[in-house]
């Protein structure tokens, strides 16, 4: 796969994750052999305006719900990634 694929891969990756509220590429340098992808995102909202949820105060916005979700940190996304290339 090259370089701009794997990337069009991971930003279609981040617009599916339920658990990314939202990205920004601040930055993409691809080269024949490497590339840099700098991207800025927002994981789950954790805003106390949902109490009656599981897992107060953290939650998703979806198109149009509103569901419970765990605190999210990078570690979490990084292996929720791998997971998605091993199962390719």
């Amino acid at each position: 796969m090259k370089i701009a694929e794997y990337f069009e891969a991971v930003k279609d990756h981040l617009f599916a994750a339920s658990f990314v509220a939202d990205f920004k590429i601040l930055k993409q340098m691809d080269r024949s052999k490497n590339g840099h992808l700098r991207a800025r995102m927002t994981f789950t909202d954790n805003t106390p305006h949902f109490p009656n949820l599981e897992n107060f105060p953290h939650h998703i916005h979806l198109e149009d719900d509103v569901i419970s979700s765990k605190p999210v940190n990078i570690f979490d996304v990084l292996n929720d990634i791998a997971k998605t290339i091993a199962n390719r």
